[in-house]
């Protein structure tokens, strides 16, 4: 299976995440630059420089002044908070449960024969999907965090028991160490998911709130739809859907837990779309959903707007994927996560 592409990951090298395109030399989104206009500014106006970086005080739980004049927009989709809530509730149902394939069958599938690590509890799950950029293959990773502790070589010799196994049809590949994590790689042979990779780690210094230990499926999938809660978020008209995640819980990705709960989500757009983009987010549209938004300066590469609904907080961007000087795409990406008191 091909390492896993996140687009979604390419927002993130505007908002603070992971990169795009996870080890593809081809694609890389464009930082942010340090000359700006305000949304609905034409690009002929002159530039005032600002603070790109993402850092600084956090913004008022207003609309901007001017709002009113933003030109109205056609929205008609469903409230995000009941949909993205419904879903943190049913995500949320295994924790502190026992580990189990079955703690987790009602939200995904994990190989049932597969042997679990005695007295090991769920601790948070995390849903990703995302499109390989280069193949355009779809890939699924589910996630369960549990609160094992091993050392390199307790995990060593339990990959070691799994791998004795014969009637067992996932086969060992490989334990490495990196150090404050321990991981063990093992590849599906037989019926469940031909060709998946289960991926167990355990973590000697987790970050606060994390797992000691999670357990990783990657599945190669057919096709790619999107969550109930994303028709709750404002994207424009004439994207591809590049995938999404969700998760709550200490299970962890790209080095982060899913706390009280977080979603993501990304649409590519054509390299000349840019300014269709600008007018999306020019129109009152976030309001319409039901957003409390701030407008915050954007530049001919990426926007940014920092949102929120009750206890969800983030932002909405539009980043690029270069190869060279040529814009491969343009991406429009959800980041929110649930701050609870």
């Amino acid at each position: 299976m091909q390492e896993r592409k996140f687009l979604i990951g390419a927002l993130a090298l505007v908002i603070g995440l992971a990169g795009c395109g996870a080890g593809s030399d081809e694609a890389e989104a464009e930082p942010n630059s340090t000359t700006t206009f305000q949304v609905g500014q034409d690009e002929s106006d002159e530039e005032t420089p600002v603070d790109a970086s993402g850092e600084g005080e956090e913004p008022d739980s207003t609309v901007e002044p001017g709002a009113e004049d933003k030109v109205a927009a056609d929205w008609s989709g469903p409230e995000f908070l009941p949909l993205v809530e419904t879903r943190m509730d049913e995500l949320g149902t295994s924790i502190g449960q026992p580990y189990s394939a079955d703690a987790v069958g009602s939200i995904f599938a994990m190989p049932g024969q597969f042997p679990t690590v005695p007295g090991a509890v769920v601790t948070g799950v995390i849903n990703s999907w995302d499109v390989d950029s280069r193949d355009g293959e779809i890939s699924q990773t589910r996630i369960v965090g549990t609160d094992s502790v091993m050392s390199l070589e307790d995990l060593e010799a339990f990959a070691s028991s799994v791998g004795d196994d014969a009637n067992l049809t996932w086969k060992q590949a490989s334990v490495s160490d990196g150090g404050t994590i321990f991981s063990a790689l093992f590849v599906s042979e037989g019926d469940f998911e031909p060709g998946a990779r289960l991926v167990m780690k355990a973590h000697s210094e987790p970050m606060e709130g994390a797992a000691t230990f999670n357990w990783e499926l990657e599945v190669v999938e057919g096709e790619l739809s999107p969550p109930a809660w994303m028709a709750g978020l404002p994207f424009p008209e004439g994207g591809e859907f590049f995938g999404y995640r969700e998760g709550i819980g200490g299970a962890e990705d790209f080095g982060t837990p899913g706390g009280n709960g977080f979603i993501d989500a990304t649409m590519s757009y054509s390299p000349d779309s840019l300014a269709v983009l600008k007018d999306y987010f020019a129109t009152d549209v976030l309001e319409q959903a039901g957003f409390v938004y701030e407008d915050t300066p954007f530049n001919n590469q990426n926007v940014r707007i920092d949102v929120s609904m009750g206890a969800w907080v983030g932002r909405v961007s539009v980043f690029e994927a270069r190869s060279g000087d040529e814009i491969l795409y343009y991406g429009v990406g959800w980041q929110l996560r649930r701050e609870l008191g």
